[in-house]
């Protein structure tokens, strides 16, 4: 049983052994323990929650950890932990949730704190026995302070130790009673001598007035019942209120110390190294000396400190910079040979080898300044382009034009509009017979803008290919024979099917939809696309498809941090390629085979098909 600390976060506790489901000894230590797989029941619930925020992580041998914060321990009294995932079998943990000044008074300095409640079976109020107290201590330390006390006329204390009739009087008077006992008739007074006419002296009627008056049992009987409540050992004297007398008391007392051991030069009193406080050889004053009223480390303090002098930038040195800047500045600029020459060294160390091989650089042929020369004599002519070369050039282009040529019809553009409604259905079919071809998923629902190919009964010559509406049919007109059907859209499987035509007809095939799947983590979004080959159909089989996270809202454990590249997981199958990433964070997608390279906010769903992003 672990016991917890009411609301209290950052309460780490073990989860496991986790074990694999198959075998039941084998020890699971890669799995991913999201915070909704670890249930909790609560004292007195009758449902299970999820753990409010954070998974589990793996320690070692199929252990794990998990952290529960104050949400997670709101309730007194028993609390349970459930998990269960995939692949291993379920845990169990068992907690007790405890008040934090139970759990504190056992682990860590505090005290269990006790208030009295009832006292005999009567409930107390905010103070009563606090005001008992209060009279008591009063009592005890403003009449019976040992050595210090002065009798106040008609107090108790005053009559009781009063010389004439008080305790020690009465002692002495029944000593004087005992002695005048005779042995034979010991404990009658008609045996008392003369003496005993002078104890009634003392002990008059007008004596004992007085000891009444002075309320001497009633006093005695309150001390007895104030005292009563303080119990053995003082133990009726806890819970005493603290009050501001006494702050200010401690405060003081502290003040004086902090200032008898010189501290408050710390930060409240100016500290004059010329005159140091305190102890010459205490630790601060060795490690600082005067310099003119101004406080600085001692030769001996900064000894073992680093050495460095912050580099030799006298005004000679800069000067030798500033022209070896300007002699490799001429060379890069200058072509003429009075800048070789002068520049000898500095050319030499940019032709050094530096590990590829030397350099061949020559400022007279390779300088801007040479580079600008050379142009000015061959490029700025732009070649051969005489007024005949020209002319040559544009009747080319004339016949490449031809005859009639119009730009809305024959253009490149023209062409390429007329293509996009014309040549995608293959040249199309001219047969006689009307035959719809309707394409579902194995729900029922229409596939739009699904390929349907029509190819002859060897598969190898297309007739004609449409695309399916938004009911999910293509229409062809087709001549009586066997044909091939062919159908293709990412995201689904279609098997080849032999049409045999025979008069006009309604066929209906069924494509299935793969399944892209969904994140471990609640806080994921599957990312994925189809890579076909340029059939449409036939998925590539291989790719390196990349994402690099870019930026993340958060940086915790179980998620991918910013920076991080990962390879997407590919199924030559079906082509499907998939990763899952965390919601919100912003992350680059490269497939260098599909031209594909495109940065992305990640949305807030399960999935997300990267083309529609």
């Amino acid at each position: 049983m672990i016991e917890l600390r009411q609301s209290t976060a950052g309460q780490e506790i073990p989860l496991g052994y986790f074990l694999d489901s198959t075998d039941g000894n084998t020890e699971e230590t890669g799995l991913t323990i999201a915070n909704t797989d670890i249930k909790l029941w609560k004292f007195g619930a009758t449902t299970l929650a999820n753990k409010n925020s954070g998974g589990a992580t793996h320690i070692s041998n199929g252990v794990y950890y998990c952290v529960l914060d104050a949400t997670d321990t709101n309730t007194l009294g028993a609390l349970i932990i459930f998990v269960h995932v995939s692949g291993a079998l379920a845990i169990k943990v068992e907690c007790a949730v405890l008040p934090a000044n139970v759990w504190d008074s056992k682990y860590s300095t505090d005290k269990l704190q006790v208030d009295t409640v009832e006292v005999s079976g009567t409930s107390q109020t905010a103070n009563d026995n606090g005001a008992d107290i209060n009279t008591i201590l009063s009592r005890i330390i403003g009449t019976l302070a040992t050595g210090t006390h002065n009798p106040q006329s008609g107090d108790a204390y005053a009559i009781v130790n009063n010389g004439t009739y008080g305790n020690s009087a009465i002692e002495a008077l029944v000593d004087d009673l005992e002695s005048r006992l005779t042995a034979t008739r010991a404990g009658y007074l008609d045996n008392l001598s003369a003496g005993a006419v002078a104890q009634a002296s003392v002990c008059t009627e007008t004596r004992l007035a007085e000891l009444d008056a002075a309320n001497l049992p009633a006093d005695v009987d309150s001390i007895l019942t104030d005292t009563g409540e303080i119990g053995a050992a003082g133990v009726g004297l806890s819970n005493i209120p603290w009050n501001a007398s006494w702050d200010a008391e401690v405060q003081s007392e502290v003040q004086d110390a902090i200032e008898a051991n010189h501290l408050d030069h710390l930060f409240a009193v100016d500290y004059n190294p010329a005159s140091k406080p305190g102890t010459a050889t205490a630790l601060l004053n060795e490690l600082v000396e005067d310099d003119g009223g101004v406080s600085r480390f001692t030769a001996n303090t900064l000894e073992e400190a680093p050495s460095g002098t912050g580099g030799d930038a006298t005004a000679a040195n800069q000067a030798i910079i500033l022209a070896k800047l300007l002699a490799y500045i001429q060379l890069l600029m200058r072509s003429d040979a009075a800048i070789k020459t002068d520049n000898a060294t500095e050319l030499t160390a940019i032709n050094a080898d530096g590990g590829s091989g030397a350099g061949n650089y020559d400022n007279e042929t390779d300088s801007n300044e040479a580079t600008v020369d050379t142009g000015n004599s061959s490029w700025t002519t732009g070649g051969d382009a005489t007024a005949a070369n020209q002319t040559t050039i544009t009747t080319h282009l004339t016949d490449l034009k031809g005859a009639g040529f119009v730009g809305s019809t024959d253009s490149n553009e023209a062409i390429r509009n007329r293509g996009d409604a014309a040549w995608t259905t293959g040249g199309g079919m001219s047969g006689s017979n009307a035959v719809t071809i309707n394409v579902k998923d194995q729900s029922s629902n229409n596939i739009v803008e699904c390929a349907v190919e029509v190819w002859d009964s060897d598969n190898t010559t297309l007739y004609e290919r449409q695309n399916t509406n938004s009911s999910g049919n293509s229409s062809f007109n087709m001549d009586d024979g066997t044909y091939t059907i062919r159908m293709h859209k990412a995201g689904y499987n279609f098997d080849n099917q032999t049409l045999v035509v025979s008069g006009a007809s309604t066929e209906n095939y069924t494509g299935d939809a793969i399944s892209v799947g969904t994140p471990g983590s609640a806080n994921s979004c599957r990312i994925y696309d189809y890579l076909m080959m340029p059939d449409g159909s036939t998925p590539v089989t291989d790719v390196l498809a990349i994402m690099r996270i870019i930026s993340l809202p958060e940086d915790a454990n179980s998620v991918l941090h910013s920076g991080d590249e990962v390879i997407g997981t590919y199924s030559s199958d079906d082509g499907l390629v998939y990763w899952d990433v965390v919601r919100f964070a912003e992350a680059q997608f490269i497939i260098k085979d599909f031209g594909v390279d495109k940065t992305i906010p990640i949305p807030d769903s399960s999935t997300a098909r990267l083309s529609d992003q």
